[in-house]
Formats: C-alpha cells, structure tokens, sequence
C-alpha cells in the first residue's frame, strides 16, 4: 500500500535522502502523452501548468455540482436513455457493451456540454465510443498504424456532428479533454456492477436489485446511504464494492526522476487492482463481489481503496457525482431488465458465469448478449 502511495505522490521508492526532480503535474503528465497523441488533449492529466490544471479542476467540479432536484432530473434522463437504447437495439437480443457505452457516452455529454439528449444521434455516439476505445488500447503501442490515424480522422468527425464548433487546433479547447475523463470512468465500471448484480448474485441479488428500485424512486444522498435493515447493505455499498473490484483506472502510471540522475524519468505503476484485491488486506474473499463487507470495513481496507486517485490529484466527482451517478445508471439498467432476460455469448472467453472477478479490459465481453427468455 505505501508503494502505490509514494507512486501516486510521484516519490522515489529508493533511497528517501534523494529528492526527485519532477512536479506532481510532471510526474502525471509524463505517461499520460500517449493520450496527447491520440486524441489531441490537454486537460489535468495531461498538463504540467499549474494555473490551467486549477481552472480546469475548478471547471469540472463545477460541471458535476447536482442539488436533490438536479439528481431527480438526471434520473429521468438516464430511465429516458436506457428505455431509448433498449427499443432501438433490437426487440430480444441486445449486445450489452455498445448498449452501456452509448446511454453513459450520452448522459456524459448531457452532464458535460448541456446537450439535449433526444438530439444525440445514436449512430454517432456508438461510433464515438468505439473509436474512443480503440484508439485507447491503440496509444499504449508506440508505432502508428494506418488504422490509428483513420480511427483519429473518424472520431473527430463524429465529434463534429455533436459539437459542431469545436477548435481543433486548440488542444486545451478540445472536448475530449472532459468526455475521456468522465466516460471512461463510467462505463466499465456501469457494465460490471450490472452485470454481478443482474446475474452473478444468487439470492443476495434479489434483496440488491429491490435495493436499487428503491434508490431510483428516490435518488436523495439519504437514499443512495440508506441500508437494508437485515442485510445493512445499501447503494453506497453496491457502488464502492463495484469500484473496489473493478476500479476505473487499474494501474496508475508516474515518471520519477532522481536527482543528480542524468538518465531520462523511470515509469513506476501504482497497481490499483492489485491492492483493491489483496487478500492480506481485504481476507480470503477478497475476490468475491461481497456489498456486506462495507458494513464493518477496518481502517486498513478504507486506506487501501483508491479507485480515483489519492490525495492531491483525486478525481472531482469522486466523493459524490461519480458514485451516485454509477448508482444511478446501474438502478436504471437493472430496471429496464429485471424481467425475463438471460445472457449469452458467442465466444466462450465472454462467458459470466465463472469463479472469480469479471474480465477488467476494454475489449472484454464484445459478444455478450442480453436475450429475452422465451423469445
């Protein structure tokens, strides 16, 4: 745990008498070029001034404020967004990552840019989202294919047809710079806490998806931290449990450089994943989608969750918009679905069925299919 920490603090984990060289900022944006190059991005990720990471910082803070009526509001568009995406993609069998990408793509959009959503062509936002996630697993290769350079052409026209003025010369003037941030760490996340839910609960999933019904109804802060009297299981647990298992970054990458050291940064990996599933800390179902283990957390495991960030450079919507909003998107998802749906997959790597966390990669599950039973 203390390695993941001096990582994120950007420290050097040798010797403690040698100071390192870089800003916070720096050690950040070091690793995070490859986004700068495939997107054309400049946001607090990738920037190492401090007065532009302070105004986009407060930008976004401000972009994910919601009051109680702000949240009843959200709630009817994400019912609005997932009854939408349910009709179109087909009466019986629906594939479930498309279907996900699309209903959070367009609730960030409308969160992020006021978009109408009734406006948001469903075409070009599943198009933006496929692109967006190639070119993510794209970036990690240094070389530049043919395809990558088509797959950044696409994506900036089919940005275009959603954000028609856009200065694309101006990386700091870019979209991207707040739909990567938000959307990427929604929907994987959305994706599995529905589907351990939905599927891989067993009678405890009955008690959870009532839960959620429930939060829906009322999507209050008191609501979201409300427990079940005989389980002590609430929302608020669903969600870090989903984020514990499955967090939106997996490996968190900085550049430390020594002093006195003429040899170019070194890129450490703090191993979010790793921690989050470490049974010296979290015990011998630490593997296990387990919402009750929130009831009583130790100190321990409450210091070793850290699914956006830690301390200085922690995500903005991290204390409220971000959970609730997961809360918020999986309730909807499991209320379009509650009745007489099964899945299936065509290629048996897809599979849900299994001991063990769910696949954690953003090519994972492409055949999984939602299917009406009796159909």
């Amino acid at each position: 745990m203390k390695n993941c920490k001096d990582i994120l603090s950007g420290r050097d984990l040798g010797d403690s008498d040698i100071g390192t060289v870089l800003s916070l900022l720096e050690s950040r944006a070091g690793p995070n070029q490859r986004l700068v190059r495939a997107f054309g991005i400049d946001n607090a990720f990738t920037t190492t001034d401090k007065l532009y990471y302070r105004e986009f910082m407060r930008n976004a803070r401000f972009l994910v404020l919601r009051d109680e009526p702000g949240w009843r509001r959200m709630r009817d568009v994400m019912l609005d967004l997932v009854r939408y995406e349910s009709q179109s993609a087909g009466v019986n069998e629906i594939l479930l990552v498309p279907f996900v990408q699309a209903v959070v793509l367009k609730i960030s959009l409308h969160t992020l840019f006021s978009l109408p959503v009734e406006e948001l062509e469903s075409v070009s936002v599943r198009l933006i989202a496929e692109q967006i996630n190639r070119l993510w697993i794209d970036s990690k290769s240094p070389n530049t294919s043919r395809r990558f350079l088509k797959d950044q052409w696409v994506l900036k026209k089919a940005v275009r047809t959603i954000l028609p003025v856009i200065e694309e010369d101006n990386p700091e003037k870019n979209p991207l710079n707040l739909i990567l941030p938000a959307y990427e760490t929604l929907w994987r996340v959305v994706l599995r806490g529905f589907v351990e839910v939905m599927f891989r609960s067993g009678e405890a999933g009955i008690e959870w998806r009532q839960l959620l019904a429930t939060f829906l109804a009322d999507p209050t802060s008191t609501s979201f931290k409300r427990a079940i009297d005989d389980t002590g299981v609430s929302v608020a647990f669903i969600v870090v449990e989903t984020l514990r298992l499955y967090p939106p970054t997996r490996r968190i990458y900085r550049h430390i450089k020594r002093e006195f050291n003429t040899d170019p940064p070194g890129l450490f990996a703090a191993d979010i994943e790793y921690l989050h599933r470490d049974p010296d800390i979290w015990g011998e179902d630490s593997l296990r989608f387990n919402p009750s283990r929130w009831i009583d957390v130790s100190k321990e495991c409450q210091d070793a969750y850290m699914p956006f960030g830690w301390k200085s450079l922690t995500c903005p919507a991290k204390d409220e918009f971000g959970p609730r909003m997961i809360g918020v998107a999986v309730a909807a998802l499991v209320a379009e679905f509650k009745q007489a749906w099964t899945w299936s997959v065509s290629r048996n790597e897809d599979a849900i069925d299994g001991d063990g966390p769910l696949e954690a990669g953003r090519d994972a599950y492409t055949t999984l299919e939602l299917r009406k039973i009796n159909a």
